[in-house]
């Protein structure tokens, strides 16, 4: 019985030893489904996935069947910025998450288009 409780007091050590040893991933890490308001094509939904890999976050936007993958990305107090180029075109892309929501815009030149978002996984 002494063994078996011994036993069982050193399971738990090293199962709560191992799972401390886990970082926890960011919130804002996965995939979210956007929609870029009242653009000159109007309203244009997709998806833009955040990924953590060896420390640092790359990222890809999807719209229209296409991958553009985001650039000099930055994400620092739950702020993202980073640009992405569309035919040959600079876009700015900027905004902010909370929780399970994100919300920014993206700039082409002097125009501008609000960016809402939710979390889809």
């Amino acid at each position: 019985m002494k063994s078996l409780v011994i036993i069982l007091f050193l399971s738990g050590l090293i199962a709560g030893g191992c799972a401390s040893t886990k970082k926890a991933v960011p919130s804002f890490v996965g995939s979210w489904d956007y929609t870029a308001y009242d653009t000159p094509e109007g309203d244009m939904n997709g998806v833009f996935i955040i990924n953590q890999v060896k420390g640092r976050y790359k990222g890809k936007i999807r719209m229209r069947g296409i991958g553009i993958e985001m650039q000099d990305l930055k994400i620092e107090d739950n702020k993202i910025s980073c640009f992405i180029m569309v035919q040959g075109y600079k876009v700015d892309f900027n905004g902010e998450f909370d929780g399970n929501n994100f919300s920014g815009h993206s700039s082409l030149d002097d125009s501008q288009f609000k960016i809402k978002a939710i979390k889809a996984n």
